[in-house]
């Protein structure tokens, strides 16, 4: 659907708008399905890098700015007396890094291995009114800062703000407001009228009994405890009355990014349900029918159909979904 939408320019007036704050090696390769209909901003500190990217980018709309993002009146609370259930320092990546004596931001995150940061901090309020835009998703992944740079972003989530976030969070760590935890992170998004909707959850196994990492570099392994995860939220706008709760009204070229959005991160359904409960206010801009024929995947049988054959099927054979396992 998403190539579709592309292809017929739907977005060419109206490009998705990405921002993505921890952006070393380059904004995520899921992005370049908008190709020249998408316009991003990447923030990371890492001043050698950031040349570089800017250097080698093929998009004229997507640029890098080399600065922390973060928030001025952010404080972190004291922690004396508190118990810290952090388990990362005792993971087997920590160890490994440690055996390899490496460092890991310099060896994996910045490709022009120079490790220089900038010490220029920037709140993304503060970016947004200088530079104005209508962002359309945030993604952050700043190694345990993350909820610093969303508290420095209130404004640019609220009211109709963008349709998706994805935030890295961890599970342990000091019980305080201010710490990048789940607990924390999930209720300020939800105030802001972001459900949740994936998770990817990072596995660490423990140094006393390594296990296989996922990738060729030490970071999250296929085996171990739940250290942190990247949490996907978007705009549950098919809530009964989101918009009245929230008191925005999304536009349809707003909606149709949002399906976009859900089609790229594997929730076709979520995408179909917005198509369905929004028709008429997009049909003036695309087909539903036929965005709703792309999603369909196909029958349990292997055949491929029409999205309302697809739908009849089911509620004429519920039990051919069942698992086969």
């Amino acid at each position: 659907m998403t190539r579709h939408l592309v292809e017929r320019g739907v977005f060419r007036d109206d490009p998705f708008s990405l921002v993505d704050v921890g952006c070393s090696g380059g904004i995520p390769e899921q992005w370049r399905h908008f190709e020249d209909q998408i316009q991003a901003v990447g923030f990371d500190p890492l001043i050698r890098e950031i040349e570089r990217l800017n250097a080698s980018k093929m998009n004229p709309s997507v640029r890098y700015v080399a600065a922390r993002v973060g928030c001025r009146a952010f404080q972190r609370g004291p922690k004396a007396g508190l118990f810290n259930t952090d388990s990362f320092p005792r993971c087997t990546t920590v160890r490994a890094v440690e055996l390899m004596r490496i460092d890991y931001a310099n060896t994996y995150f910045d490709q022009t291995h120079d490790g220089a940061q900038t010490p220029e901090m920037v709140e993304l309020d503060e970016f947004f009114r200088e530079h104005p835009c209508d962002v359309d998703f945030l993604k952050t992944d700043v190694d345990g800062f993350d909820i610093e740079a969303l508290a420095g972003a209130r404004e640019l989530l609220s009211g109709a703000g963008p349709i998706g976030v994805q935030v890295e969070t961890q599970f342990g760590g000091w019980p305080t407001s201010d710490a990048n935890l789940f607990s924390n992170v999930d209720p300020y998004l939800r105030g802001l009228g972001y459900s949740l909707f994936a998770m990817d959850p990072k596995l660490h196994s423990k140094a006393a009994l390594p296990k296989m990492f996922r990738w060729s570099q030490p970071a999250d392994t296929h085996e171990g405890q739940s250290c942190w995860s990247d949490s996907l939220y978007f705009r549950d706008v098919c809530l009964p009355g989101y918009e009245d709760y929230f008191r925005v009204r999304i536009a349809a070229h707003k909606l149709l990014k949002l399906c976009c959005a859900f089609e790229i991160h594997g929730l076709e359904d979520c995408a179909a349900e917005v198509l369905l409960q929004f028709r008429r206010r997009l049909e003036g801009v695309v087909d539903v029918d036929r965005c709703l024929d792309l999603l369909t995947p196909p029958l349990p049988d292997g055949r491929q159909v029409p999205y309302r054959e697809y739908i009849d099927f089911f509620e004429k054979n519920v039990t051919a979904f069942y698992s086969r396992r």
